[in-house]
């Protein structure tokens, strides 16, 4: 009735309150504690830090919801619909299952194969020409991705070079990272049918105020909608990107090594009048800014550049001013300053 539903919100708020204070101290814990190896993938010491806050988060959210559910007993979906909605979204996020592991193994191991891909992936290397600060010939160097490869990506009008720097990061990466990918696959869909899902990528679905099924067919739909305009902007760069570079080098896959490879990803490219990902500007073909000298399309109109204003203030603008002036913007529209802990972990 109206009463007992009364009480059942006054005893989840009171719940989520008290909640508070230690679930910042564990969430605050382990974001720390990714950092750290984040910013140090090569210490043990850091990595094993990591695989323990995770874990004591994990163990966290157990207990959470196991009280959660004591609270308001088996018919959790429908006390959910009575309840205000900010406290029933509340409620919904801590009671949703992950697709973390529920043996306590399987749960370290998973972090223990994140951790280690994520070291492989910041120790990949590839060996390029660089160009020097003194303007000299540049000079060969085994650089890793940030900045130094992605910047060859970005800027490198070279073929021959950008090829290389893909393959090469690709090759000291993925083929490390491979077995590990397997693994954490198995274990995430193990997870994921441990807590009622058909596999990850169900659960993944479920974070989206809708059904997986519903977001999927959104997704499609979406998708149908930018399609044509996508297929114009696709075909509008191949045609830039071959009369910059010309044929040969349109039709030379990054993903085809050896003879018959090469052939066939030359065919296939020639085919379906695919982008060869090496010549987009980054290691991903994900975007086009960087070859934006390339591809725009009034190569007469000067592009807006604020480098030329921001070093000629005085003092010139640095990293570190810079995220200060922002700050200055959202603290003028109301946000609060940007705490002092930011500044401390920060990279700049």
């Amino acid at each position: 009735d109206g009463d007992e539903l009364f009480r059942l919100e006054l005893a989840v708020e009171a719940e989520l309150r008290r909640l508070e204070q230690p679930a910042g101290s564990v969430y605050r814990r382990e974001v720390l504690a990714d950092w750290a190896f984040a910013t140090d993938t090569d210490s043990a010491t850091k990595q094993a830090a990591s695989t323990e806050a995770f874990l004591a988060t994990a163990a966290f959210e157990d207990r959470v919801k196991a009280n959660l559910r004591a609270l308001i007993g088996e018919g959790t979906r429908a006390a959910e619909t009575g309840l205000c909605p900010s406290t029933a979204r509340q409620l919904r996020f801590l009671l949703e299952e992950s697709a973390d592991p529920s043996d306590p193994a399987d749960r370290k191991r998973l972090s223990e194969v994140v951790n280690r891909m994520e070291s492989i992936y910041n120790r990949g290397r590839a060996c390029l020409p660089i160009a020097r600060e003194d303007g000299g010939e540049p000079q060969t160097e085994c650089v890793g991705l940030e900045p130094d490869i992605e910047e060859v990506m970005a800027e490198s009008r070279d073929p021959a070079v950008l090829l290389s720097a893909w393959r090469q990061w690709r090759d000291s990466v993925g083929r490390n990272v491979r077995p590990l990918y397997s693994e954490y696959v198995e274990l995430r869909n193990r997870g994921a049918v441990d807590n009622g899902f058909a596999d990850a990528g169900e659960f993944w679905r479920t974070g989206y105020d809708m059904r997986p099924d519903q977001f999927r067919g959104l997704m499609v739909e979406l998708w149908e909608e930018v399609k044509p305009m996508y297929g114009h902007l696709h075909c509008y760069v191949h045609r830039k990107l071959s009369e910059h570079y010309g044929s040969e080098a349109m039709h030379t896959s990054p993903a085809g090594v050896g003879a018959a490879a090469a052939a066939a990803a030359a065919d296939e490219l020639r085919n379906e009048g695919l982008l060869p990902a090496h010549l987009l500007g980054n290691m991903w073909g994900q975007e086009f800014s960087s070859i934006a000298d390339l591809v725009q399309p009034f190569p007469g109109v000067p592009a807006l550049d604020l480098t030329p204003a921001l070093e000629a203030r005085e003092p010139p603008a640095t990293a570190h001013s810079l995220h200060e002036m922002a700050e200055d913007f959202y603290t003028s529209l109301g946000f609060s300053p940007l705490p002092d802990s930011y500044w401390e972990f920060s990279m700049l």
